[in-house]
């Protein structure tokens, strides 16, 4: 009796999903930096604030630049999370995928 493709076993399906997984996990990991980073960047504020304004500027200039690089890494958990856990590897057409990967190299070229 010839095998059926249930019998067989299915290697890129196991890929797929741990790719999946590690995805996942690895943007959950980057959102979480990202919290965090906002984090200390309010913190910066609140002590830049507490020792005066005349002191105040580098604080300040540092907590911005914590919320920008916040932003872009939870730019990038999302865009791992729209296109690698959510819609996979499926096909797509071509101005799709160039915009997905222009927004992509935009986010990291900005940070």
């Amino acid at each position: 009796m010839p095998a059926t493709r249930r019998d067989t076993f299915d290697a890129t399906g196991v890929m797929e999903i741990i790719s999946r997984v590690v995805f996942g996990l690895a943007s959950f990991v980057l959102m979480l930096i990202a919290l965090a980073l906002s984090i200390y960047s309010a913190g910066l504020i609140v002590s830049a604030i507490t020792q005066g304004w005349d002191k105040a500027g580098g604080g300040l200039l540092d907590a911005i630049g914590y919320v920008v690089i916040a932003v872009a890494v939870f730019d990038v958990a999302k865009y791992f999370v729209e296109e690698e856990v959510i819609r996979g590897r499926e096909l797509r057409i071509a101005s799709e995928a160039r915009r997905s990967l222009t927004k992509f190299i935009s986010t990291i070229v900005i940070a």
